[in-house]
């Protein structure tokens, strides 16, 4: 499996300025997935995704811009990744750092 970005950008995804940032974005989205409320589905957000790829060294301007980022649950992130129903999910922890893989 390829590297993941968040492992590559591990002290980014560490800094007080993205947990902040985060935590302020989760909040104001009630913590609830951006995609399945469009779809008319309540369901837990727990990701902050960046919409575009922030690579191996991420701008802060881009990195924090709210306009850059949506809040997904662990599906709808892993249907982004990883295409339709992935046959591999990744799973994160509250912090948003990867934290596990299971296989179906």
């Amino acid at each position: 499996m390829a590297k993941h970005h968040h492992a590559m950008n591990d002290a980014f995804y560490r800094s007080a300025a993205w947990q902040q940032t985060r935590q302020a974005y989760g909040d104001a989205m009630g913590w609830l997935c951006e995609r399945c409320r469009a779809r008319g589905v309540i369901q837990r957000g727990s990701i902050v995704h960046h919409k575009r790829y922030l690579g191996m060294d991420p701008a802060v301007e881009t990195a924090l811009a709210w306009d850059n980022l949506e809040l997904l649950c662990l599906d709808c992130h892993n249907r982004e990744h990883m295409g339709g129903e992935p046959e591999v999910r990744v799973q994160y922890d509250a912090s948003g750092m990867p934290a596990g893989v299971t296989r179906r």
